[in-house]
């Protein structure tokens, strides 16, 4: 199965947020996770900002 996640549903594969557990799974039960291009850069802009908000720690961020 392919999947297509946008940013805010890979966010929550690695920041425990609601619906996070769901996101898992269906990680889990994929056979392709597709992405798009600005995927990556939007990535690291959220999981600066959640370091900066200190919602995540900077172990997590690592």
């Amino acid at each position: 199965m392919k999947i297509f996640f946008d940013t805010s549903a890979l966010v929550k594969r690695y920041v425990d947020e609601p619906n996070s557990d769901r996101v898992i799974e269906i990680c889990r039960q994929a056979d392709r996770l597709i992405l798009s291009i600005i995927c990556l850069p939007e990535m690291i802009s959220t999981l600066n900002r959640l370091l900066r908000e200190n919602t995540i720690s900077a172990e997590d961020y690592r």
